[in-house]
């Protein structure tokens, strides 16, 4: 009488079969794992590019100068208005804290070939008629975010009021949507009078007419 004996080692097909399964695992691991740097790295290099331009937005945008200049149209009274034109894609204006300067600057932020721009030029100058202002051919040009897939701009006035377009009356906040890369944002910038007023101080302060 014969004992079966026990069996020992494995087979060539089951040797193939772990084999294929582990190096399926391995390859998800490793796809994984440099996906997650590649995350890790695009986040290192494009978070803090994006704050400093948010940032950069936030202190320009708040920097907005109550700037009065003649109205096209003559009246008998208020002949006066501010300096301030936007729309939904556009706006034009005057700042106290342009980018890399402290000089009072007529500035435009706008969307051009896929990238956001903010485009300044100092408001005492030669090319500048400051009675009358108008943004030079000869600008500082900051680019902002590039890759932008939409932009929107709208306005809030002080009577809480949400609008699309405005010229002549500067309002209390500016709403922006961006998708940069298919990630969407919405930022609210403050403009305050308070911040103006003490910023055209200390301007006028330094640099008399």
């Amino acid at each position: 009488m014969h004992n079966n004996p026990m069996r020992k080692g494995f087979t060539v097909i089951e040797v193939i079969v772990t084999f294929v399964i582990l190096s399926i695992l391995i390859f998800f691991a490793i796809y994984s794992f440099r996906y997650s740097i590649a995350n890790i790295q695009r986040a290192t290099y494009y978070l803090p590019q994006k704050a400093a331009a948010f940032d950069m937005l936030d202190r320009t945008i708040g920097g907005i100068y109550y700037y009065a200049v003649e109205k096209n149209e003559e009246k008998e009274k208020e002949n006066f208005e501010n300096y301030f034109h936007a729309n939904a894609t556009q706006m034009v204006f005057i700042t106290v804290a342009p980018p890399y300067t402290e000089e009072i600057s007529i500035a435009k932020l706008a969307l051009e070939k896929k990238r956001l721009i903010l485009s300044y030029a100092p408001l005492y100058q030669n090319e500048v008629d400051f009675l009358k202002p108008k943004l030079p051919q000869t600008t500082t040009k900051v680019i902002l975010f590039e890759q932008v897939e939409a932009f929107d701009l709208s306005y809030i006035l002080p009577n809480k009021e949400h609008i699309s377009q405005t010229s002549g009356t500067i309002p209390t906040g500016v709403i922006m949507h961006i998708t940069i890369r298919g990630e969407k944002y919405h930022m609210i910038f403050s403009i305050s009078s308070n911040y103006n007023g003490s910023k055209a101080r200390e301007y006028h302060e330094k640099y008399p007419m």
